[in-house]
């Protein structure tokens, strides 16, 4: 029944006017997305791996049997990322170590876990098979466990405590990469330690700044663009919020800016002491068991090629003062260590070892980590072949 006092032709016109609005709207949302895509989410998490799941410990653990894809939006890499059984990236093994294997574990971030490389070519596979080549090592598994301890120097520790001792290894490597791993306000503004034990070592480690959803890291500060589910996958939503915005200022490509500065505020010389804690505490409970414990240290790519950027020179005064720093500590304490800083800076002369608008290492610069490593390996898998 018409409404009362409108006329039919009325209507109509509305009808059209409606249906022509939802016409143009589609058109719009298809030729949006198919000539000037916008950042939806879909099209977002396309391009990160959907490998995470809540852990009771430890911020995530990652998914047993996941297969997802990393993808950087410039276009150096497209890569598939597999995850064993056990939830770490490579091939499987087995829970008790067989007879007549010696075992490296290499824990780390996300350059022992090998962002942007294939499942065979992060440095710990690389260094599984340059150990093998090698006479009197018998069978040798190298355990990637990048990202399967989270990406923190309290997870690495929290991580070897409850699981990696468990694999029996013989070796333990971290790869400690600087720029990623100290903070400029202290270390609990990025994890919770819960409960804090005596000490200062953590029980348990929960992120502050993430959360895991649907597999992905999320933010906790969801930005309002992605706010109402309908729209944060619509096309032209998204070109209407990115009209909308200002501008940004051009960005530093910096994750750290102040690690390398003279003077570390007292937030920072407290995390730098906590970090030192966890690493002599990791030392120690290798050393209990009579594992040798190396500690890899990766330096960050704007070390190794230094950026053409204001804020980066304002404050980048030491390039190498982190090196030193921990480098001096290691010594004192008489942890193994080596560094890859001079090694890459000397190589990368005549090489590029890092990927030119992603931070991590391409595959050159994993094969290049992995020999130098196989080097500090080598003689102490040895006493453990025989």
């Amino acid at each position: 029944m018409l409404a009362e006092g409108v006329p039919m032709k009325w209507i109509k016109r509305l009808g059209l006017i409606l249906a022509g609005l939802v016409v143009a709207t589609v058109v719009a949302e298809f030729t949006l997305a198919l000539f000037w895509p916008q950042p939806t989410m879909n099209r977002l998490r396309s391009q990160w791996p959907a490998i995470y799941r809540p852990s009771r410990t430890m911020p995530y653990e990652l998914i047993p049997n996941a297969r997802s894809q990393i993808v950087d939006p410039t276009g150096e890499f497209d890569t598939k990322v597999s995850i064993n059984s056990l939830g770490h990236r490579g091939p499987e093994f087995s829970i008790d170590k067989p007879d007549g294997v010696t075992r490296v574990l290499a824990i780390g971030d996300s350059f022992t876990f090998g962002w942007g490389v294939e499942d065979d070519e992060p440095y710990p596979r690389q260094l599984e098979r340059l150990l093998r080549a090698k006479p009197g090592l018998g069978k040798v598994e190298v355990i990637n466990a990048g990202f399967a301890a989270c990406f923190y120097p309290d997870t690495y520790y929290v991580y070897l405590r409850d699981r990696g001792l468990a694999w029996k290894p013989d070796v333990v490597v971290v790869g400690f990469y600087l720029g990623n791993d100290i903070y400029e306000f202290g270390m609990d503004t990025w994890n919770a330690w819960q409960p804090r034990l005596p000490g200062a070592l953590p029980g348990g480690v929960r992120m502050l700044h993430k959360h895991v959803e649907d597999g992905y890291l999320v933010s906790n500060e969801r930005d309002p663009r992605y706010a109402t589910p309908i729209l944060r996958n619509s096309h032209l939503a998204q070109a209407y919020y990115s009209l909308k915005e200002e501008q940004p200022r051009p960005r530093s490509e910096l994750f750290n800016r102040f690690i390398y500065r003279n003077d570390y505020p007292p937030a920072t010389r407290a995390h730098v002491r906590d970090v030192r804690r966890l690493f002599a505490e990791m030392h120690r409970m290798t050393a209990e068991r009579g594992i040798p414990l190396v500690v890899m240290i990766i330096p960050a790519r704007e070390q190794v090629h230094p950026l053409d950027d204001a804020e980066f020179k304002s404050i980048a005064q030491d390039l190498t003062r982190p090196n030193r720093e921990f480098g001096a500590y290691f010594a004192q304490k008489g942890i193994r260590h080596f560094d890859l800083l001079e090694p890459f800076r000397e190589a990368s002369k005549v090489k590029r070892y890092y990927f030119h608008h992603d931070n991590h290492w391409n595959l050159d610069g994993h094969r290049f980590a992995a020999e130098r490593l196989a080097a500090v390996v080598e003689p102490l898998l040895a006493p453990a072949a025989k």
